[in-house]
């Protein structure tokens, strides 16, 4: 395949001078946009640094509370894959994490670690635009490298399968009344680093 491309250049009087003899450039050497970590139905909100790929890994950093936001047509219990990592900012590869609601009232916690980087959360959506927020504890410090502070990175937040899917939970008056599985508390897993 090949792509065209027409040249043209605005001249300082307002006129423009186009060159009429179209270079041609091979498909293959058009990059294409690579994909963010999100799939559809998923936004990144605030507290996300920019979108990065090093050594062949996509992701973004985090130095504390990157929210996103979930729309749904009605409440329910949804399923969420997070693929994550420690950063130089928590000084570990395991950590618990934290997933709050648009209230910071606690929702779901993962244990993240070297051997398990991808975890399911499951999180309670109501009929609309849900806020969360991905909070570690502990963490902030500053890295030889970097002047950021980055606690801990994020390869995807996706649904599994691209698409939303629903877990199992009892609904009452549109909120979610009870959840799949106990939400952890994590208050003795800072001592585990």
């Amino acid at each position: 395949m090949v792509i065209a491309l027409i040249l043209s250049l605005v001249l300082p009087s307002g006129s423009a001078v186009v060159n009429t003899a179209p270079r041609q450039v091979a498909a293959s050497s058009v990059a294409a946009k690579p994909a963010d970590i999100t799939s559809p139905g998923i936004s990144l909100g605030s507290n996300w640094w920019a979108f990065e790929s090093y050594q062949g890994k996509s992701f973004r950093w985090v130095n504390n509370d990157a929210s996103f936001t979930i729309t749904a047509p009605t409440a329910r219990l949804v399923y969420v894959k997070i693929r994550a990592e420690g950063g130089p900012g928590l000084g570990t590869t395991t950590f618990p994490l934290r997933v709050l609601d648009g209230r910071r009232r606690q929702v779901d916690a993962v244990f993240v670690t070297a051997q398990a980087p991808e975890q399911t959360l499951i999180l309670p959506v109501a009929a609309g635009s849900n806020v969360f927020i991905l909070h570690v504890d502990g963490g902030g410090k500053h890295s030889r490298s970097d002047t950021r502070i980055l606690n801990f990175r994020v390869f995807a937040l996706t649904f599994p399968g691209a698409k939303q899917v629903t877990a199992d939970a009892e609904i009452r008056g549109g909120e979610i009344a009870s959840l799949a599985r106990p939400t952890p508390a994590f208050a003795d897993l800072s001592r585990a680093r």
